[in-house]
């Protein structure tokens, strides 16, 4: 899994490429989760498009990011999901309490936010 993660005055813009399975949930967790604590964002956005698979823990990864979200008043969306992502959310009815953006909607938050002033350092694509 690669991340790339862009942060605004008030946004989260992770995107995801790869495989999202056990073996790197911990290592996103560590990541992301600081990310609320250090900033009042009023929206996180996780971009799928290029994720390929998830596994159970990746799904629940994910929820505990919804759920962390809430916690902080934060709308939390998942962008564009990759059609074998898409299957997997709609067969495990996660797509009923996810927001998710696709079409103008996706390609109109990632111009805002997947911006090259917004992107942490440590994430950079390459790194």
């Amino acid at each position: 899994m690669k991340l790339e993660t862009y942060c605004s005055a008030t946004s989260i813009f992770i995107r995801i490429s790869g495989r999202i399975v056990l073996d790197d949930c911990e290592t996103f967790k560590s990541r992301i989760y600081p990310l609320f604590q250090q900033r009042k964002a009023a929206q996180v956005a996780i971009d799928l498009e290029h994720a390929d698979f998830i596994d159970s823990a990746g799904l629940g990864a994910l929820v505990g990011l919804k759920t962390r979200a809430n916690q902080n008043n934060a709308r939390f969306m998942l962008v564009e999901p990759s059609p074998p992502i898409d299957e997997i959310l709609n067969i495990s009815k996660l797509s009923t309490i996810f927001d998710i953006l696709t079409g103008l909607d996706a390609k109109t938050l990632r111009a805002t936010l997947a911006r090259s002033e917004f992107l942490l350092p440590d994430s950079a694509p390459g790194a």
